[in-house]
């Protein structure tokens, strides 16, 4: 079953000229100093989306609008995200039976669910996007996003960032309790795969984890991840016993809210928030309702740390009119 959580970025805009290594962003809701507002864009493009899928030929990427709601300051949406390009076979993995051979112009299309906050008088603004498991969407919404913004707005330019991740790493081990500690490790060792009759393509594509967690309602000490951290010597918590992992992830609790840390060797570290799993179907995947109840909380937590007040993006005076609530931007196409 896959995990479930949310990934948190911010939105700014800038001018398109200025230098990425500047602060000089703009506020959110009139950055041309006039009308322009970057809700209603949200919105127009996503509305837009619905009616034309983008599909980057090359890179085989394939997004499509399902849905798009404003509620004063924020914009709900949830988009199908999928690659193509190569032919693969499905499989019944209860009967070891082949079911269908997909072609190279289809796309397995996974439903994302998203959250944007655009509050007023404010140079930064808040993206949730729903993750399963390693999929995600931000990159393939972000090249599109951008081109399409850059379009409609040429003097200036959308950016999508990683939310704080060194200010909210540090926070998360110094305020919250260490519940649970995974190692994780894509690819299946040869010599456990041959302990288990494993063929050469679930050796390839499985996954291995290594789940470590404290008696009952207790915390383990964290003061090796954080000198870990601190001196970036993370080989030493991704090897055990002469197998090296690929991720670290580490599930703390900060408050009431669970937050999953993951460390890698190769990036940043980037915090996640898990979402809980639906009981009631197979696939675990989390209700809408319960998507926009962690949505709601993780964003009144990340607002503080902007300093952004609830004011400023809930319970607004923005009308939503008929006129604004039709518009569509035109996605192009025309790569690849």
């Amino acid at each position: 079953m896959p995990e479930y959580s949310l990934a948190a970025y911010t939105i700014r805009v800038r001018p398109r000229m200025s230098s990425k290594s500047s602060d000089n962003y703009l506020p959110l809701d009139k950055f041309d100093g006039s009308a322009s507002d970057l809700a209603p864009f949200l919105y127009a493009f996503f509305n837009g989306l619905i009616n034309t899928p983008y599909q980057h030929k090359d890179e085989g990427k394939y997004l499509i609008a399902e849905t798009v709601r404003a509620e004063d300051r924020s914009i709900y949406t949830t988009v199908r995200s999928g690659s193509h390009g190569h032919q693969s076979t499905l499989r019944d993995v209860e009967t070891h039976q082949d079911t269908y051979e997909r072609q190279a112009n289809e796309a397995e299309l996974i439903p994302l669910r998203n959250l944007f906050v655009i509050p007023h008088n404010s140079l930064a603004g808040i993206f949730l996007t729903e993750r399963v498991g390693v999929r995600g969407l931000k990159s393939s919404l972000d090249h599109i996003l951008t081109r399409t913004f850059a379009a409609r707005f040429p003097g200036f330019s959308v950016e999508l960032s990683p939310l704080a991740p060194e200010a909210a790493v540090k926070a998360s081990i110094e305020e919250g309790e260490l519940k649970k500690i995974r190692l994780v490790r894509y690819g299946i060792p040869s010599d456990v795969a041959d302990q288990y009759n494993l063929g050469a393509h679930e050796e390839e594509l499985g996954i291995m984890e290594l789940v470590l967690k404290p008696d009952r309602a207790l915390a383990f000490p964290k003061q090796k991840v954080r000198d870990a951290l601190n001196d970036n010597s993370l080989p030493a918590l991704l090897e055990i016993r002469g197998l090296d992992y690929h991720d670290i992830k580490l599930e703390v609790k900060v408050g009431k809210s669970m937050r999953t840390l993951t460390v890698t060797q190769e990036r940043p570290p980037r915090v996640t928030f898990p979402l809980p799993e639906n009981k009631n179907i197979p696939s675990g995947r989390p209700t809408d309702g319960t998507v926009h109840e962690v949505a709601a909380e993780v964003v009144a937590e990340l607002a503080k740390d902007l300093s952004i007040r609830e004011s400023d993006y809930a319970g607004t005076e923005f009308f939503w009119t008929a006129d604004i609530l039709a518009r569509k931007l035109v996605i192009a196409n025309d790569e690849g």
